[in-house]
């Protein structure tokens, strides 16, 4: 009797998966080891996940959250890893207190601007310049959550959409013909038929979406920003 063993998506590729999204990040991490990646997960200091075990393949390193600290996260990965396939970078939902623009203090828009505009920054152009140093090309892919409060101002994650959309598109333009791939993904939620900020929380489609980015299949998709309905995966 023949016995056929499922083929996995990923034969040993590497990736760094890191961000301030806790809950999406280890979904992603777990689902891509599960498809035989081998991955290496970012925390930050005291963040806890104690359903990742060495038993799912996965690394654990611990970062901070300064600029240092996101390059020493690379580092310590890359110790790990011989050659790096994926960078995915998960981000929670950027909120800002202040209901209106002119009440957010300058403190808390610095804030929002270093999480998600100066990380993503650091974490892909490390990535890129390990994919041309192998030659090989490789996957940079962001998750952006959206807020799911309406009672704080939607400046920021205006903002920050817009910038990765427009950094995601320069990169893919700039690099696409080296093999280079960057996209993003937006979680939104479907509120009466209307595309309503959703929440942080992962989902499968979100998984699933960010696994077909990072695989052979998606070798025609560069430079998107592709919008997942929360909703449709939520628990009812």
């Amino acid at each position: 009797m023949t016995t056929y063993i499922p083929l996995k998506r990923f034969d040993n590729e590497e990736f760094v998966i890191l961000g301030n999204a806790a809950e999406t990040k280890h979904s992603v991490a777990v689902a891509a080891a599960q498809e035989g990646a081998r991955v290496v997960l970012g925390l930050r200091r005291g963040e806890r996940m104690p359903e990742v075990s060495e038993g799912d393949g996965v690394s654990i390193v611990t970062i901070e959250t300064s600029e240092p600290g996101i390059e020493r996260l690379l580092d310590k990965s890359l110790e790990r890893l011989e050659n790096l396939s994926v960078l995915v970078h998960c981000l929670s939902a950027p909120v800002v207190t202040g209901r209106s623009l002119a009440a957010i203090s300058r403190r808390e828009w610095d804030q929002v601007m270093s999480i998600y505009l100066r990380e993503p920054f650091l974490s892909s152009q490390r990535a890129i310049q390990e994919f041309l140093a192998t030659g090989e090309g490789g996957h940079v892919i962001f998750v952006l959550s959206a807020p799911s409060d309406t009672s704080t101002s939607p400046v920021g994650y205006a903002v920050v959409r817009s910038a990765l959309y427009a950094f995601i598109r320069s990169i893919a333009k700039e690099y696409g013909r080296r093999g280079i791939f960057c996209n993003a993904i937006a979680i939104c939620s479907d509120v009466d038929s209307q595309h309503i900020p959703g929440s942080s929380e992962s989902c499968d489609a979100v998984v699933e979406t960010v696994l077909f980015l990072a695989s052979k299949e998606a070798s025609f998709v560069n430079g998107e920003m592709i919008p997942v309905t929360h909703s449709a995966t939520r628990n009812t």
